[in-house]
């Protein structure tokens, strides 16, 4: 039931709040990052960091979520670790399926990976999360998060193609 909650609040959140008001308009970037936490590094695709369409409340209220992507995966990054709710636990890791929308605000579930303890949420089909940010023009995900309820991020695709591709290079 929480699945069916957070489809409807991220459909409502895309009615209610138009995506061209609720992201930034400016285009995807790349970056160096260096081996961190999750042992990433190379050139990255980055998304501008945005809001959540709702503004949420303390502890949480300044938190931003962008997209992040290299060659071999794609991940949401937020500014702070994530409480999140509803997910099975894997080893060291959370499996969470949220409701995910592009293009056309069609839907579908998604798989997601979050490490313990990490403001990482990896994307568990890395093909189709690629494929999805590379020919998009908008993205949305909606999360059960704890004391905020279900919480909806949006963002542009535009330059995605292009800064995923750089960051193959």
């Amino acid at each position: 039931m929480i699945l069916a909650g957070q489809a409807l609040a991220l459909l409502l959140a895309l009615a209610v709040f138009p995506l061209k008001t609720s992201t930034s308009d400016a285009p995807w970037g790349i970056g160096r990052l260096s081996v961190g936490y999750d042992d990433v590094s190379g050139y990255l695709a980055a998304s501008q960091a945005v809001y959540s369409v709702r503004p949420m409340v303390p502890p949480y209220e300044e938190t931003t979520a962008r997209i992040l992507a290299d060659c071999t995966y794609a991940w949401v990054e937020f500014s702070s670790v994530p409480d999140l709710i509803g997910a099975s636990m894997d080893g060291n890791y959370y499996r969470h399926i949220a409701p995910v929308t592009w293009n056309d605000r069609h839907l579908q579930f998604w798989p997601m990976l979050q490490r313990r303890g990490s403001n990482r949420l990896y994307f568990g089909d890395k093909k189709q999360s690629l494929t999805v940010l590379a020919n998009g023009s908008e993205f949305g995900i909606a999360l059960s998060w704890e004391t905020q309820g279900t919480v909806a991020f949006l963002w542009s695709l535009a330059g995605a193609r292009e800064a995923i591709r750089a960051s193959c290079d």
